[in-house]
């Protein structure tokens, strides 16, 4: 196990050449899950407000998830600085290769899938035009996210769109977790974290074999948050409501810090799309040719 520091005052912070070169074959894992419609949403005995009703959706496409969240180990595979990873004055820890990164806006995230994508020899999946670089400052970054463009047909990383996200992180084979010892054997929540997140797959995975779902941490989505379509969607990217003046985006599946009832994978909290939080990270999909 490779273990090291990061200063906890600088905003990105430079990697050793030597620790990035020797990690520059990250492998990133997946699984497959196929196209088909799917009900996802809050069981139906649940009472939920609209914004989280239970729906159907229907995808034409077969699509490849990551079976972890997106670790410091991936990122530094194509990428020379990183956050900071104790942003927010969060608790210092040590970190290793196989922590999941965190503290890394919509913004960084977006632009580390095209470098990503590139990397492995796939084509970006996003378009930014012609202000790319401003996507790094906060406000640029909160302004100009509403006109990046998904080539959702590109076979690139990409972060998962909401239907995505939840067709992957559904436990098939288990009722709704709700409970401290039901979620116990496949989260790091506020039960039993320490406050702070842990390497990815130490605990149990779901039923499609992805790990970390519900807590270590929340999970940025690629759309603008909004209100589900009225009818049932086929290849949903964006929402037909999105809300006026909001520019948020969701965050999914609870973090370290949880509690039980924000684990559950319909749960939608939201944030600015410039945040960088302890408690936010990742997981990238990325959409199959039909020969794959």
């Amino acid at each position: 196990m490779i273990a090291f520091f990061i200063s906890q005052f600088s905003c990105v912070q430079s990697i050793d050449s030597d620790l990035e070169s020797s990690h520059t074959t990250v492998m990133t894992s997946t699984v497959s899950i196929p196209s088909g419609t799917y009900t996802i949403g809050p069981p139906p005995l649940i009472k939920a407000p609209p914004h989280t009703k239970a729906r159907t959706v229907t995808l034409t496409y077969n699509f490849a998830v990551s079976t972890t969240e997106g670790t410091l180990g991936e990122w530094l595979a194509v990428s020379t600085t990183i956050p900071n990873q104790f942003c927010d004055d969060a608790p210092i820890h040590i970190l290793t290769l196989q922590h999941p990164i965190r503290c890394v806006s919509w913004c960084d995230v977006i632009q580390f899938a095209n470098l990503k994508s590139k990397h492995d020899g796939f084509e970006p999946a996003y378009h930014f035009g012609k202000n790319a670089n401003t996507l790094n400052h906060t406000v640029d970054c909160n302004e100009r996210a509403q006109f990046v463009s998904l080539r959702h047909k590109s076979t690139g990383w990409r972060l998962p769109t909401e239907a995505e996200w939840e067709i992957a992180s559904l436990n098939r084979s288990a009722t709704q977790n709700t409970t401290v010892s039901s979620v116990n054997n496949q989260a790091w929540f506020v039960e039993n974290s320490n406050n702070m997140p842990h390497q990815v797959a130490t605990r149990a995975p779901n039923s499609n074999g992805l790990f970390d779902t519900q807590g270590n941490l929340h999970e940025w989505i690629w759309e603008r948050f909004g209100d589900f379509e009225l009818t049932d969607p086929v290849d949903p990217i964006t929402y037909d409501k999105p809300i006026p003046s909001t520019y948020t985006r969701p965050i999914k599946g609870g973090a370290f810090n949880s509690t039980t009832s924000n684990l559950t994978v319909y749960n939608r909290p939201n944030a600015s799309p410039s945040l960088r939080h302890p408690s936010i990270g990742f997981r990238l999909v990325r959409t199959l040719p039909s020969t794959e």
